[in-house]
């Protein structure tokens, strides 16, 4: 699990396979675990900046001398990816920063989409990063660029715990 990750975890505990994808009538694999880390959370003052956005995994980003391709793309085959982050908000403080959460990029090649709301003492952040072909032409480049670059985004997103 931590290979996945862009920060160190400490300890994962309460891994749960809920699903694992093996069978026509169930083809998702869902999996959930509870973790441990101190690289997500650094104190500013009296607050917290918290980084959520890297808890949906380590996300391409493509570099200025990658914009323009010479070939068509190949994927193995379409395939998505959603995640569900929920985090207890600790009493005493506000949130700031949620809305940088909410966001949609679509094509025909396919989309990241993320939405955050606040629920009592609770985030919720829902993602879904998906490929929708196993093919792309050179000229829809640009598409899985745009798709690419809006999951990174996500992942440099913060909140602000506000005392």
């Amino acid at each position: 699990i931590e290979g996945e990750f862009d920060f160190k975890i400490k300890e994962v505990n309460n891994l749960k396979i809920i699903q694992t994808g093996r069978q026509e009538s169930a083809q998702e694999m869902i999996y959930q675990f509870n973790f441990t880390t101190e690289e997500l959370i650094k104190k500013t003052g009296p607050n917290y900046l918290v980084d959520l956005g890297k808890i949906i995994e380590k996300q391409a980003k493509i570099e200025a001398d990658e914009l323009a391709r010479d070939y068509n793309v190949y994927f193995d085959f379409a395939r998505s990816f959603k995640h569900r982050i929920v985090f207890e908000v600790p009493k005493g403080y506000q949130v700031q920063g949620l809305d940088k959460f909410n966001q949609k990029v679509e094509s025909k090649i396919g989309g990241f989409t993320s939405a955050a709301r606040q629920e009592g003492s609770k985030i919720i952040i829902e993602t879904n990063k998906h490929y929708d072909a196993n093919f792309a032409s050179k000229n829809q480049w640009k598409d899985i660029v745009n798709l690419l670059n809006a999951a990174n985004t996500f992942t440099e997103q913060k909140i602000l715990l506000k005392r």
